[in-house]
């Protein structure tokens, strides 16, 4: 029982405040590794050449209660839009519960699985994908932008 505890606080540990800060040329990656889909988008992700890639792994590392509400700030919506509510421990413990802003924080650091993965995190806002193709399409939109300013740049 003693070892089961000890083995969780290190497998599972606060995300670190240097890791929850991202700089303009990094990415947040928040994803489930108990996830087919999500892992998927991990190797998308990581070929993404215009960003350096820091990865969180709902799994491995919990965030606290700000960083939870930090996020819902950057996807500019309430906490509750962090909330997987397709998950089996959604359906089975919070369908028709109205928890509140303040409650949703400790319930999905308590219950990880239920957080929407995955999630991209810019330095100044956050968007969680439908599929990890959307990274490829950012991916471009990204190139597609430094083109275009590097175009205008040339013609000033």
């Amino acid at each position: 029982m003693i070892l089961d505890i000890l083995l969780n606080i290190k497998l599972k540990s606060p995300l670190n405040k240097d890791k929850m800060k991202v700089m303009k040329n990094e990415i947040l990656f928040v994803y489930n590794s108990n996830k087919h889909e999500d892992k998927k988008a991990l190797g998308y992700v990581k070929t993404m050449q215009h960003h350096k890639v820091k990865e969180f792994d709902v799994q491995k590392d919990i965030f606290t209660e700000l960083q939870l509400l930090e996020i819902a700030q950057k996807l500019g919506a309430s906490p509750e839009i962090l909330m997987d509510k397709t998950s089996d421990i959604f359906k089975q413990n919070f369908k028709g519960k109205d928890l509140s802003t303040s409650d949703i924080p400790t319930v999905l650091r308590e219950n990880t699985d239920l957080i929407s993965t995955p999630i991209l995190i810019y330095h100044d806002r956050a968007k969680i994908l439908a599929s990890g193709y959307e990274l490829i399409k950012d991916d471009m939109d990204e190139k597609h932008i430094k083109v275009k300013d590097s175009v205008s740049d040339g013609e000033k």
